[in-house]
């Protein structure tokens, strides 16, 4: 068996009232050398038909079922089972774009510089997206070099995780994911720029969220971010070069940027 381009990691969680469109979306790529490592995290729900049904219908599919062990454990689990040089995220409620694959692959394949390609997101549907999520939408758009990703990483989280592709050995040598106490993606990111690893977006829409409903200070990464565990993250002496600039809310960054430029 040939070994694909591209492998796609999407982990699923209870995830049957969006997978079908999930699913229907990466059928649609017009980059087609892939193949999809889909994740089963100990669904209740009609999630593991779904996707015994689409692996019937396209080989690319393979899927695992495992015990409930949450997101990290089975984002690694797939990463255990790839083989190509090239991953791409995605989530059992996230739809991409039909070219998404393809301009990525462009992106990385005239970069050889880039480890990881990002695009532009759109959360759906568009009629019920939170005013604090339309702003973190536009400030995520917005954020599109690698100068201005690494400039605002100790911010937020300037790339969507279920949006990015990344070169497989990097993230293999930078460990693949941890469960730490702040987010995973967010960690992993600290990581690979600690290795030396540059970013970029596709400057275009290439995937989307039905989060839209959930306004940005209800989200489980926000709350996330703002406790004690991402301002360990962030202030940890693991990330922090000379005078780094910390922009952290409140009095914790201000502390943060005094004793990271000392």
């Amino acid at each position: 068996m040939s070994v694909p381009r591209l492998a796609v990691v999407l982990p699923c969680w209870n995830a049957a009232p969006y997978l079908d469109r999930a699913l229907a979306s990466l059928a649609a790529q017009t980059f087609t050398d892939f193949d999809v490592i889909a994740v089963d995290d100990g669904s209740t729900d009609e999630t593991p038909r779904l996707l015994e049904a689409w692996a019937r219908q396209d080989a690319r599919l393979r899927w695992l079922r495992r015990a409930h062990e949450g997101l990290v454990a089975a984002l690694n689990a797939g990463l255990e089972q790839i083989r190509a040089p090239l991953v791409a995220r995605m989530d059992g409620d996230d739809m991409a774009h039909p070219r998404r694959f393809a301009w990525q692959v462009a992106l990385l394949d005239s970069r050889p510089d880039v480890t990881v390609a990002g695009g532009l997101v759109r959360c759906f549907p568009r009629a019920r997206v939170a005013a604090g999520m339309r702003r973190y939408e536009r400030w995520l758009n917005s954020v599109r070099s690698h100068e201005e990703i690494v400039r605002d990483l100790f911010v937020e989280s300037p790339l969507a995780h279920p949006g990015v592709m990344m070169r497989s050995q990097a993230v293999a040598q930078a460990g693949g994911y941890r469960a730490v106490g702040w987010p995973e993606d967010y960690d992993l990111w600290f990581r690979l720029h600690q290795a030396g690893a540059r970013f970029e977006k596709v400057p275009t829409w290439c995937s989307g969220g039905a989060n839209a409903r959930r306004g940005r200070a209800g989200d489980r990464r926000s709350t996330l971010r703002a406790s004690s565990g991402a301002a360990r993250c962030t202030t940890s002496s693991s990330f922090i070069s000379t005078r780094a600039p910390l922009w952290r809310c409140g009095g914790r960054g201000k502390r943060g940027a005094r004793w990271a430029n000392t």
